[in-house]
């Protein structure tokens, strides 16, 4: 099979991105949490054209938060992901 045909929405699931992600990585917990809920969205959805610029708009957010915050605080590799999702969580409050 083609390297094009085996990446196709139809031949892609979590169970394949699983057995993949643990045979490179060996588990998920380098793996943040929005990165698979992002991940599952995208495997559910029926309009991967949206969703792709959804994510590039929250990629964009997010970057700029964490930059504002670093004025403030150190971000970290350890604490990157609370910075983020605290931004996610105030800019949802603020629609």
């Amino acid at each position: 099979m083609s390297i094009d045909k085996a990446f196709t929405k139809e031949n892609l699931d979590y169970n394949k991105i699983d057995r993949v992600v643990r045979a490179l990585y060996d588990s998920w917990n380098g793996i943040s949490e929005y990165t698979v809920k992002v991940l599952k969205a995208a495997l559910e959805s029926e309009n991967l054209e949206e969703l792709f610029e959804e994510q590039v708009m929250e990629e964009e957010f997010s970057k700029q938060e964490v930059l504002h915050i670093q004025k403030y605080d150190k971000v970290t590799g350890s604490n990157i992901d609370d910075v983020i999702n605290m931004a996610l969580k105030k800019k949802s409050k603020d629609k």
